[in-house]
């Protein structure tokens, strides 16, 4: 039996000896092609930035009642939609010097669109990856994206922050409003009765 098994051996070995050139030279040209095809074709990188987003009620519960919800699960799709949007990645183009001779803006708007990706990892992390060729510019434009991002996901916080804050302003000044005319109503009693209220007071001590 292992004479056999051997003999088999022996017999597959001779083979691909003979046919040695056959099998070698698919391997020698696909790596041949792979080495000519990586030195021609631009490099791309790929690097990610990630932003905890956590509700204010987990941090301090006595603040759950004025606490505003992300709702990043319900407000993800809405939020990559506007990442992507025009105005946004013109906005990322122009802060970043990215349209010149080479691109203009539409170009630029669509290259920028197909390289950025937003995700949502577990419940309250969010992940913004981009794929680009020139490594010196991927952190400004991370930064420029992130810096967007984070200002549509307060959008609805600082909403009700403004609106709150101008109800207590109103509140403020409708009760200042009073405390003054409380206060003329006060002073011009006080010098109407300037000769009665000693003597009042003085029999109100006796009393």
């Amino acid at each position: 039996m292992g004479t056999i098994i051997w003999g088999n051996v022996y017999i597959l070995v001779e083979i691909a000896w003979r046919r040695r050139y056959a099998i070698l030279w698919p391997f020698m040209i696909i790596l041949v092609l792979t080495t000519v095809f990586g030195m021609f074709t631009s490099k791309v990188y790929r690097s990610h930035t990630s932003i905890l987003v956590q509700e204010s009620a987990l941090l301090n519960p006595f603040l759950e009642d004025l606490s505003v919800s992300f709702n990043l699960e319900d407000r993800m799709v809405a939020l990559q939609v506007l990442v992507h949007s025009r105005h946004i990645l013109l906005q990322v183009a122009q802060n970043n010097k990215l349209i010149d001779e080479q691109y203009d803006a539409e170009q630029m708007i669509k290259l920028l669109s197909s390289s950025i990706s937003l995700n949502l990892s577990g419940n309250d992390l969010v992940k913004i990856a981009l794929t680009w060729d020139d490594p010196e510019q991927m952190k400004d434009i991370l930064i420029s994206i992130r810096e967007l991002f984070i200002q549509q996901l307060l959008a609805p916080s600082r909403a009700s922050i403004v609106s709150s804050e101008q109800f207590l302003l109103a509140q403020l000044k409708i009760r200042r409003e009073l405390l003054e005319n409380s206060e003329a109503k006060m002073a011009e009693f006080r010098r109407k009765h300037q000769g009665i209220l000693p003597e009042l007071f003085i029999e109100n001590n006796k009393q």
